[in-house]
């Protein structure tokens, strides 16, 4: 699998698609982003899944590596992004790291619908100090 190749659930005709990027140590198929993928599939979302080109290289090589750095990051995004676009609405996120990314690209681009992410707690917030500080 090359960091081209992506995985899509959910319906064709859905209203919005959800671009989500793994964390820094599993992949795009890892159960966490298989859970996520269907969760939101069976909620009527086209979920489209990728991997940073480090992890498709672990996929290729069995071999762990640092992720890439974060111009690497970044660019992927917006390479999968620009894919995803035009077609619908589009939402952003991911695990961890993954999300990390979809953040700091979503702070530079107005044409996204959202930006969602799913990370580790480091601290236990009530839902009304994690909404006031988005």
């Amino acid at each position: 699998m090359t960091s081209g190749e992506r995985l899509i659930t959910g319906p064709d005709d859905a209203a919005a698609s959800v671009l989500l990027a793994h964390g820094a140590g599993a992949p795009m198929d890892s159960p966490f982003m298989e859970q996520i993928a269907e969760g939101l599939s069976q909620r009527g979302w086209r979920v489209v899944r990728f991997e940073f080109p480090s992890m498709a290289r672990r996929r290729l090589t069995g071999r762990q590596a640092a992720p890439d750095r974060l111009p690497v990051l970044l660019a992927c995004f917006r390479e999968q992004v620009a894919r995803e676009l035009h077609q619908r609405p589009l939402i952003i996120g991911g695990k961890s790291m993954g999300g990390r990314i979809a953040s700091l690209l979503a702070m530079h681009c107005r044409s996204m619908a959202a930006c969602a992410w799913a990370t580790p707690s480091i601290h236990r917030a009530s839902p009304h100090s994690c909404a006031a500080s988005i």
